[in-house]
């Protein structure tokens, strides 16, 4: 994931070793004042788009395929221009290998239904990725 001027692109690597279908990112973004605890991961909110996370305008991105071995960029995503400290959340989703925080899935893991600390939803999961944004 890199940031430059208000935009996040992704880079999603297929390293199965056959082409991956219908792969598609979502952004979302949570204020993150300096000495704050971090959010949890709250679904509820995710679903209004109210609370601490929000997602971007602009995602989902549109579906894209992507061959063996090779790697596609996502983006750019529209990322906040007021000043503060963001933290940005973005989700592969691919049905090959879902990432754990899919609402639309019709039995979502537990941490897609419960509000989930990131310290415990993101190191476990090769398909979410999480990154401190600064808006000085």
């Amino acid at each position: 994931m890199g940031i430059q001027n208000h935009a996040l692109h992704v880079g999603v690597r297929n390293r199965n070793g056959s082409p991956v279908n219908q792969v598609r990112i979502r952004v979302w973004v949570a204020p993150w004042p300096q000495g704050a605890n971090a959010p949890d991961w709250e679904p509820a909110a995710w679903a209004a788009n109210t609370g601490s996370w929000s997602e971007v305008p602009n995602s989902p991105s549109p579906w894209r395929n992507i061959l063996s071995n090779k790697e596609r960029r996502f983006g750019p995503f529209k990322l906040p221009h007021q000043r503060g400290r963001y933290l940005v959340l973005a989700a592969v989703l691919c049905a090959e290998d879902e990432c754990n925080i899919n609402p639309d899935l019709a039995q979502p893991a537990p941490t897609a239904a419960f509000p989930s600390p990131l310290i415990d939803l993101v190191p476990g999961d090769n398909n979410l990725g999480l990154k401190v944004y600064n808006v000085p």
